[in-house]
């Protein structure tokens, strides 16, 4: 299987424990294997496609951190199209 990667702007801390609780999250998320950042963005890897939980805590964790939404749309598939559909209404 391929690795996907999901590119995203890094939000903005406001402590220590701050960022420590957004990388806890992320890398709690099944779906994902693991996180570098490359200046001010994030390349998360994933280790399988996102399920549609997955795409729910990411989106979840995006929304709380203030950060694009725009950038799930790199996880699209025709698999999980249904579940975009609410951001277009």
């Amino acid at each position: 299987m391929s690795q996907r990667t999901l590119i995203v702007r890094g939000p903005t801390y406001f402590s220590d424990l701050d960022e420590s609780a957004f990388f806890d999250w992320l890398q709690s998320i099944p779906c994902v294997k693991g996180v570098t950042g490359h200046v001010r963005d994030l390349h998360i890897a994933l280790k399988r496609p996102a399920t549609l939980r997955d795409l729910t805590e990411l989106e979840s964790l995006l929304r709380r951190y203030r950060m694009p939404l725009k950038a799930l749309e790199q996880l699209r598939s025709a698999k999980n199209a249904g579940w975009f559909q609410r951001f277009s209404n």
